[in-house]
């Protein structure tokens, strides 16, 4: 079976042999008509195609410490395997060997469909909170990618450990859009996590 950008491939190079032998054949004027036709027909189909792929092409930023790399490979295994979801983080390397300064990693939420934040204990808090869980803090960078995220107005989800103090996420992000995890739940959480942002996702293409 044919992949969408093949199709278009075909087609473009049998519609650009039609409009050929438009210009280069004496043909009488029903002739013309009917390749006319077919030449609309096909650029109709094109841009349908076009059109297909790119509602598609979803993107979600997930951003993560390097310490939950292997939490992050399971959720892109879940997106791509079941959702169809391009996954974007910020440890893609950049080529010619550049550094994925902060300008880029902004550029890259911003190209996404959707966000997905995946907030584990980084390092602990110097002083006891009263309430809220843990005393642990997540990474200073998913903090940094969430806070660009919500600027940008991106469906928007947090996969968070039950560790992490909920000062981190619940004084900027909506209750709603978080989901709490610990090792035996992430699996189920992610999944979870990746359904409503498919939710979200279809509501802003059908508003």
């Amino acid at each position: 079976m044919m992949t969408n950008a093949e199709l278009q491939t075909r087609l473009k190079k049998r519609k650009n042999a039609l409009l050929g032998s438009l210009w280069n054949s004496p043909a009488g004027h029903a002739k013309r008509d009917d390749v006319r036709r077919r030449v609309r027909y096909l650029s109709d189909r094109i841009d349908d195609l076009a059109i297909a792929a790119s509602i598609r092409r979803i993107s979600v930023f997930v951003s993560y410490s390097i310490d939950a790399h292997d939490k992050c490979l399971l959720v892109e295994r879940i997106a791509r395997e079941e959702f169809s979801f391009e996954v974007i983080t910020g440890f893609q390397e950049l080529p010619g060997g550049r550094s994925n300064t902060l300008g880029e990693v902004k550029r890259r939420i911003a190209s996404a469909t959707g966000f997905l934040g995946i907030m584990t204990p980084d390092f602990q808090m110097p002083i006891d909170m009263n309430s809220g869980g843990d005393r642990w803090c997540p990474s200073i960078w998913v903090a940094e990618e969430k806070g660009m995220a919500l600027g940008m107005e991106k469906p928007f989800h947090l996969l968070v450990d039950e560790r992490v103090h909920q000062n981190f996420f619940l004084k900027t992000s909506p209750e709603q859009i978080h989901s709490r995890f610990n090792d035996e739940s992430f699996e189920l959480m992610a999944r979870r996590a990746l359904e409503r942002l498919e939710q979200k996702f279809n509501d802003y293409l059908l508003s």
